[in-house]
């Protein structure tokens, strides 16, 4: 799911604070739209500029390093240790 949405802000160039584009003009999903709401600019992967948004190529590269890291692993198995949404996030990169 979200691998689409990130190859639609690919497709329209919005991976800067100055070709960022509206949710409309990109097309996206109601699902994706939901999940910017419930995690706005949580990990600046996804980043809001007056109403419109770009994808944050930097942050994403360090955000799946994040995730894949050995460190990450660990902490699925203490899940009580996991900071509250993380796990929705994990899944929803994934």
């Amino acid at each position: 799911m979200l691998d689409d949405e990130i190859e639609k802000f690919r497709k329209h160039s919005a991976t800067s604070p100055q070709t960022a584009i509206s949710l409309d003009d990109l097309g996206v999903s109601v699902k994706f739209r939901k999940f910017l709401e419930h995690f706005p600019n949580r990990f600046g992967v996804f980043v809001e500029v007056d109403k419109k948004y770009y994808l944050s190529e930097e942050n994403l590269s360090k955000m799946r390093g994040q995730l894949s890291s050995r460190p990450f692993a660990r902490l699925l198995k203490h899940t009580a240790s996991v900071p509250k949404g993380l796990l929705r996030v994990f899944v929803v990169l994934k």
